[in-house]
């Protein structure tokens, strides 16, 4: 009932309440499952007015980034200026990113979990972030040695690739990542500024963000498929600077 309780606390709405004996308890797990079905039923009709509300502005978006693409092509043609094109395109992305963004933080996303070597994963997102490495001469040390989580792989790499990417983008030039693994536990570390003390409490909140471009999503959403993988998301600075972040298997402790 404890972890039923948790699960609710956590946003998770499917888990069924447990079986117990009659009494109080009895009374108090129906209740709470009374509760979850409500709950679920709401959170269901959530996603599907945001997917509405997406589709709706997506079909004008595509059509505003395709028409300033033709408006583009036609004055690189006659030798003209296409600088506000451009800025009006990134606006245009920015926007689509965000949707994005929210709906993958609003929807839910039921982990199918299997034994995953670590250092596979992590090679495959490493090949995906290879360019940013290479445009911040970035240095990339794994030492994971056949460690195995028990995750959902899809899950596990968009929580790999996101604390990858935020790290690169506070890396400075020639800056290292460093990814290592013991026992139930992924972490990966950087010698980059850390993060501002102040900013420790909020820096998983949605919606928060230092960076103009960011959507204040990203660390969000890691944290959120770590719940649903009995995991936890941890940040720490480093005393020699640089920030860490832990993924830790909860069940495994």
């Amino acid at each position: 009932l404890v972890k039923f309780s948790r699960k609710l606390g956590e946003g998770d709405f499917t888990a069924k309440a447990p079986l117990v004996n009659p009494g109080e308890l009895a009374i108090l797990a129906s209740a709470m499952d009374n509760m979850r079905q409500d709950l679920l039923h709401k959170n269901r009709e959530k996603e599907a007015m945001l997917a509405q509300i997406a589709h709706e502005i997506r079909n004008p978006l595509g059509g505003m980034e395709l028409l300033s693409g033709l408006v583009k092509e036609d004055l690189q043609q006659h030798g003209a200026d296409a600088g506000y094109i451009d800025k009006i395109l990134a606006e245009i992305g920015g926007l689509k990113s965000l949707i994005n963004a929210y709906l993958n933080y609003s929807r839910p996303t039921l982990p199918n979990p299997e034994p995953l070597n670590i250092a596979e994963v992590l090679s495959e997102v490493q090949e995906t972030l290879r360019h940013k490495f290479s445009q911040k001469n970035a240095q990339f040390e794994p030492s994971v040695n056949g460690a195995v989580l028990n995750f959902d792989r899809q899950h596990l790499r968009q929580i790999l690739f996101n604390l990858l990417n935020n790290s690169l983008q506070s890396l400075p030039d020639g800056g290292t990542i460093r990814v290592e693994s013991r026992q139930s536990r992924i972490e990966i570390c950087d010698d980059g500024p850390g993060i501002d003390v102040a900013h420790l409490p909020k820096i998983f909140d949605p919606f928060f963000t230092t960076r103009e471009s960011g959507t204040g999503l990203g660390l969000a959403i890691c944290q959120k498929l770590c719940r649903e993988n009995d995991a936890l998301l941890t940040v720490e600075n480093l005393e020699n600077g640089g920030c860490k972040f832990s993924i830790i298997q909860e069940f495994n402790q």
